[in-house]
């Protein structure tokens, strides 16, 4: 029972933080499209031969999205990820809002759960 209500907690907080960093992948992901043109990402690799997933033309210009842009959007996210994620278990109010909620209504299900086992 203490490993179910710890799992649950440990749950809850990873996929908080597996939204967080997604949600921070696709801003940049999409931030990058519009922002960095081809010819810079040449500039910044050294590179002439980007790795293109996708090529759409778009309000006169091009929208290009590279194995580049990704990989570097995927480590800015876990950057982020792991940053929030020390934030989480470091910061005390944090804590209090996020684990108020959650130990609230596990406290309520194991109430509900002697109460049970006690009539049954």
């Amino acid at each position: 029972e203490r490993l179910n209500v710890t799992f649950v907690l440990f749950f809850t907080q990873a996929v908080q933080i597996l939204i967080v960093t997604t949600l921070i992948f696709v801003f940049y992901v999409v931030f990058g499209l519009f922002s960095v043109i081809p010819t810079t990402i040449e500039q910044w690799t050294g590179s002439t031969d980007l790795e293109t997933i996708l090529d759409l033309p778009a309000l006169g210009g091009e929208i290009v999205l590279t194995w580049e842009l990704v990989r570097t959007a995927l480590f800015i996210a876990a950057v982020a990820g792991l940053q929030f994620t020390v934030a989480a278990l470091t910061d005390e109010s944090y804590r209090t809002t996020f684990y108020e909620r959650i130990t609230d209504r596990i406290r309520v299900t194991l109430a509900v759960r002697a109460l049970y086992r006690a009539v049954v």
